[in-house]
């Protein structure tokens, strides 16, 4: 087979997964020695591919008041000196290990991370190497199917940083905010590869207002998250964990030191995870509900997602702009079309801006509304509307909404009946929506993020999609789970430290950043220097007082809320006791 740049050792495989779980617990509701099928989430696209970390974020894992209860239950792994959260372990680990085997039935995966903080949490698994070549095999082809050599760099991980910020109730609680995992990978390079994973959950509910506090939540999480290293220290002798070998042990850092702590921007880039509960603008109602059902019937998703939030505060365009100037469609970069389990038929492309698909055709007047007022909220106050997904991208969406389905408490909790599995069985009590979604980010001092044509080709030049999509069959909760598969170049990430080639887009376009004048390469400089100098990570700096003002001013702003609906509800109360008294 020939050589790739997928396949070659300038790339890293990542596979990554969210899923709301709705406080199902397999500990309790599944029976013992049973494994839950979770072979549709943690799916890969070819049966080359082998990842070498596996990033599987989670929401809703306890039910609210047994968060409050237990926000953290730290103990030391079995046979090992890790430290992980018993309660997402016992639950899912299990059940995520038998299906790794099963899907790469040669090959071992290590937990490196299981950190929770309230309903959230994060588990990082990484692939062991030996020097013997490994095979793979497809999670959707049986055993006598074709199997593929593969062998690739070890991607040793140097350290590990955790982190969590809460942003639910009084603005800090962890019910709803967001976990991250922080990852120095060696490359053979002085400079260590780093990649950053956040799984978040955000603030429910339709309406504008609902629509905008889910903007300031992610803006409030990208700004003060703070991630604290876990040391790697070596241990006096090896010791034999998930059926591989270690020889070494983390321990919590305890140390005041700047190297210790980190934000998101001072990684590669990031992926962010999660529940965001961004919907469609859309009225409630059964005849809105059935518009939406119908557009998946006929898997039209590139018209649902005409009214998709996420995808419209993305575009740093509103609709009147893109209204008046239809023709800036045919010069957009189209996104990467990727393949899911659930299309049969392949998609006409369709023309779309860079990060907004637009149909110029409504169904009635309704959806208009729901644009206009969008468009006059940002026009009262455009700084409610700031786009803190900033440099963010997003491979096309080629599923139907994964929220609200109706769920099960029968065993096994899965759908094998073709003929349902391809019928969306939603739950009439919300309009479906795309509220689970994977972004990810190339971060870089120097990259403009105000040429959203070139960040955006960019981003899909350096890391890759090579799958994106859901696993309709599960309905233990009543949102389906979503998971991406990208190929990271970092060769041409480690390439251009100071100056960032033209990229092409899929139409033939070539894109260059104008080149600053200011900034010449130093004499001597190579790939193996630091993609981020600490000369260009001034404005990354953490601010320990800058942070906690934050906190503080999301903390009073939240209580000055309560306390005003406080005073309302009791001044409502007291005037219904008086008229009933009277």
């Amino acid at each position: 087979m020939t050589t790739t740049t997928e396949n070659s050792v300038d790339s890293l495989k990542v596979l990554c997964g969210t899923w709301n779980v709705g406080a199902f617990q397999p500990k309790k509701k599944v029976e013992e020695g049973e494994t839950l099928d979770l072979s549709g989430w943690i799916k890969v696209p070819d049966v080359d591919f082998i990842p070498e970390v596996v990033v599987l974020g989670f929401q809703e894992l306890l039910k609210p008041t047994q968060g409050v209860q237990k926000p953290r239950t730290l103990v030391q792994m079995e046979n090992s000196n890790k430290f992980i959260d018993i309660t997402l372990y016992d639950n899912w680990i299990p059940h995520i290990q038998a299906n790794l085997k099963k899907i790469f039935p040669n090959e071992t995966y290590t937990i490196e991370v299981v950190h929770r903080y309230f309903g959230l949490g994060i588990i990082v698994f990484k692939r062991s190497h030996s020097n013997v070549e490994t095979q793979v095999l497809h999670s959707a082809t049986s055993p006598e199917s074709s199997l593929d050599n593969h062998s690739s760099l070890s991607y040793e991980i140097k350290s590990i940083s955790i982190g969590s910020v809460g942003t639910g109730a009084l603005g800090f609680i962890g019910n709803k905010g967001a976990v991250a995992v922080g990852l120095e990978l060696d490359i053979g390079l002085r400079e260590p590869l780093k990649p950053c994973f956040i799984a978040t959950h955000l603030h429910a509910f339709p309406g504008l207002n609902n629509f905008v506090e889910r903007n300031e939540q992610v803006n409030y999480i990208l700004d003060t998250l703070i991630l604290s290293k876990i040391e790697k220290l070596e241990s006096d002798k090896v010791v034999s964990v998930n059926n591989g070998k270690e020889d070494w042990k983390w321990i919590f850092s305890r140390q005041l030191s700047k190297d210790l702590y980190s934000k998101v921007q001072d990684y590669d880039f990031t992926f962010i995870m999660g529940d965001m509960n961004y919907r469609l603008l859309q009225k409630k109602g059964e005849r809105h509900h059935s518009q939406v059902t119908n557009f998946v019937e006929q898997n039209k998703y590139d018209d649902l997602l005409v009214y998709d939030e996420l995808r419209h505060i993305r575009s740093q365009k509103s609709f009147r702009e893109v209204k008046k100037n239809p023709e800036e469609n045919l010069n957009q970069p189209q996104d990467v079309i990727s393949r899911d389990i659930n299309i049969q038929q392949p998609v006409q492309n369709v023309n779309q801006t860079s990060e907004l698909l637009f149909n110029e055709q409504f169904i009635n007047n309704d959806f208009k509304k729901s644009w206009e007022l969008v468009n006059t909220l940002m026009d009262n106050n455009p700084k409610k509307l700031y786009n803190p997904f900033l440099g963010f991208s997003e491979s096309q969406i080629r599923f139907p909404p994964t929220y609200k389905y109706k769920t099960t408490s029968k065993a096994p909790f899965i759908d094998y009946d073709y003929k349902t599995y391809g019928k969306p069985v939603f739950s009439n009590k919300r309009i479906p929506a795309y509220t689970d979604r994977i972004l990810f980010r190339v971060q870089h001092p120097k990259l403009d993020y105000d040429n959203i044509q070139y960040w955006q080709t960019y981003n899909k030049s350096v890391i890759k999609v090579k799958r994106y999509g859901t696993d309709r069959r599960l309905l233990l909760s009543d949102h389906k789970p979503v998971s991406a598969s990208f190929v990271i170049d970092w060769k041409l990430l480690r390439k251009y430290n100071d100056k960032f080639p033209p990229v092409e887009t899929s139409r033939g376009i070539i894109l260059e950043l104008p080149e600053d004048p200011e900034v010449n390469k130093k004499e001597g400089e190579n790939e193996t220097d630091p993609l981020i100098s600490s000369s260009d990570n001034t404005d990354f700096t953490i601010n320990p007082i800058y942070i906690a003002s934050m906190k503080i001013q999301r903390w009073i702003k939240k209580c000055k809320t309560l306390i005003v609906n406080v005073i309302i509800c009791t001044c409502l109360l007291c005037y219904l006791y008086l008229f009933q008294y009277n």
